[in-house]
């Protein structure tokens, strides 16, 4: 027989998290024939993987961009680090449903797109008709259901609009999103309260899938945010996944205490999970630094109260305190310790590189809050940057734990943070070679076989006979992510070849503009 491709003589790690062992794989009509030695077999393709890593590819179970797909299809950023399938929708933002009594969702603005779908069903089939070199699963998303039957008003939903919410939910479910996504910390999800979310999630628990969360508060409410996230999923029964974990400046060093939170819950039967980051460097824009009152409603609105005196200074006054329902955030805290040279602004582009401390010496300003405000109304809310967001301890707790799996939280490359580009590469280089923060079986186990088992994919994240062949193949010596704060927008480096559904689509560490991905339907 001559198999479509064959990749020889590599070192298979097949995602179970069990040790590597010399073998063999071929690959035939998009999904892997057989696993072994197979000698003087043939094939059209073959790949000499002699001291390479040969393993799944990588699931990156919270990132956002599903829109991005209809403008970048090559997807290269994700593709180059070694992610064959990425799960778009968290944070409570989804592209459908889409144009609900006339309401433009937000995750299409910024991309250029004129969006001709009001559903996932459509929303798919258009991505596959144009084709696209990733494969693509989707949560829906609490917050743009509520803005299809409530807009932006901060109130609770009727009983009649709760039942309608309910129907989107199943709409989604029916035509293939993996589960339901909530932001807590945005505008309108955040509006949600904990009963809203439970009734949704229990159209979630009917369809077999689960809830990420971007759970109410990564301030010092954390413990009492992750407890909500847990009791969402206990009440409503449906497992749970907890987005991008990590205590920040007001609980750093407590990551131990909020997994410990989720070992408990797993003692009593609940499925909880959760993902963390690579890179201490989280974004910043217009809405991070304003108190949840004061970004309700539009952009124009918050120019609006920005150019108000006296609801500047109060915006200030509740963004320096706890004065929020949201609590705060890592960048709340940074400003509470008036830390402002820790935030680095990436637009406006005149800006690029300075910090908002020095940003406010050369405009001759005391405050560096009062730079922020003023970019903000000068670009007119287009601004965004980087900000620190401390406890690399806390990451490498989360990196090392079994029921903790890596995620980029990327924009499909639009943001100007390195996890975009690098943060599979940072793990297996980084985390495991370098530090020996978690053995290399084990992190790949974390990045393949969890999040499909999280996301009911039966048939992706193992290296195994009738399995899809997503596959990556890595040098464990000098694979590394090459981003930073500076240049973020670096391809990593020790990744020469990446499957999807088969076919070959990074080759000799170039994109090949082969197109193989799908949109990967949940099946109740």
């Amino acid at each position: 027989m001559v198999f479509d491709v064959l990749i020889k003589g590599g070192c298979v790690i097949d995602g179970t998290g069990n040790a590597w062992f010399k073998a063999d794989v071929a690959v035939e009509r998009g999904r892997i024939s057989e696993v072994g030695r197979l000698g003087s077999a043939s094939a059209e393709r073959v790949i000499d993987a002699t001291g390479l890593v040969v393993c799944p590819g990588f699931i990156d179970i919270h990132a956002h961009g599903a829109v991005g797909l209809l403008v970048e299809p090559r997807a290269e950023c994700l593709l180059r680090q070694g992610i064959t399938t990425f799960v778009a929708g968290n944070c409570g933002m989804s592209v459908a449903p889409i144009k609900c009594q006339g309401r433009v969702n937000r995750m299409v603005d910024g991309w250029g797109i004129d969006p001709d779908w009001s559903t996932f069903k459509e929303f798919f089939g258009r991505l596959e008709r144009q084709g696209m070199a990733i494969n693509l699963a989707s949560l829906v998303g609490n917050g743009t259901v509520r803005r299809c039957v409530i807009g932006v008003e901060d109130r609770k939903p009727t009983k009649d609009e709760v039942e309608e919410m309910k129907s989107y939910v199943a709409e989604a479910m029916e035509d293939g999103a993996v589960g339901l996504s909530s932001g807590l910390y945005y505008v309108p999800s955040l509006y949600a309260d904990t009963e809203e979310l439970v009734e949704l999630c229990k159209v979630v628990a009917r369809y077999r899938g689960f809830y990420a969360t971007h759970y109410r508060n990564l301030g010092h409410l954390q413990f009492e945010a992750v407890k909500e996230a847990i009791e969402i999923g206990e009440r409503a029964g449906v497992p749970v996944q907890l987005s991008h974990l990590m205590s920040g400046f007001y609980l750093r060093g407590k990551d131990p205490e909020l997994l410990r939170l989720v070992e408990e819950a797993r003692e009593r039967g609940v499925d909880v999970t959760a993902d963390t980051l690579a890179y201490n460097i989280g974004p910043w824009g217009s809405h991070t630094l304003i108190p949840t009152w004061g970004i309700e409603g539009s952009v124009e609105r918050l120019l609006e109260r920005l150019r108000n005196p006296e609801i500047r200074e109060r915006i200030k006054q509740d963004t320096r305190t706890h004065a929020d329902r949201t609590g705060g955030s890592f960048k709340r805290a940074l400003a509470q310790m008036e830390r402002w040279d820790r935030f680095w602004v990436w637009d406006p582009e005149h800006l690029r590189g300075k910090s908002l401390e020095e940003v406010a010496e050369l405009r001759g300003m005391v405050d560096p809050y009062d730079a922020y405000l003023d970019i903000i109304l000068e670009e007119e809310g287009r601004v965004g940057g980087q900000a620190d967001e401390g406890g690399q301890e806390d990451l490498d707790y989360n990196m090392a734990h079994p029921f903790c799996m890596p995620a980029t939280d990327s924009g499909l490359g639009r943001t100007s943070n390195p996890r975009d580009y690098g943060t599979f590469a940072r793990v297996l280089g980084w985390y495991v070679r370098d530090r020996g923060i978690v053995f290399l079986e084990e992190a790949i186990r974390k990045s393949t076989s969890l999040p499909a088992q999280k996301l009911g994919f039966r048939d992706r994240g193992l290296l195994r006979e009738g399995m899809w062949a997503d596959i990556v193949i890595f040098n464990p010596r000098t694979v590394r992510d090459k981003g930073s704060r500076e240049r973020p927008h670096e391809y990593p480096e020790g990744i020469p070849y990446v499957l999807v559904n088969g076919r070959v689509v990074v080759d000799n560490a170039e994109h090949t503009g082969d197109m193989p991905g799908r949109a990967l339907r949940h099946r109740t």
